[in-house]
Order: structure tokens, then C-alpha cells, then sequence
């Protein structure tokens, strides 16, 4: 679980340094990242 958070807060960072991207497109990616993850948790349990 802490890695999950470390994860987390490194999505932070860098969702936090591309702000001259469109938000739509920040949220759009980190959906797709967030749905990644959940696919590769579902297989692994």
C-alpha cells in the first residue's frame, strides 16, 4: 500500500508540472494510468 501512495504522489508531482497542458488531457492521462493500475491489480490477485 505504501507504494501505491508513493505512486500516488509521484503522479502529483508531475501532474503538478505540466501545467501549460490542457486539464482535459491531465485527467484524461492519469485516468488511463489509474486504469492500468487497477487492470495489473486485477490480474495479479
Amino acid at each position: 500500500m505504501k507504494d501505491l501512495h508513493s505512486i500516488a504522489d509521484e503522479l502529483a508531482r508531475i501532474a503538478s508540472s505540466l501545467h501549460h497542458l490542457n486539464i482535459i488531457t491531465v485527467i484524461a492521462l492519469l485516468m488511463a494510468i489509474a486504469f492500468c493500475i487497477f487492470l495489473f491489480f486485477r490480474k495479479k490477485i
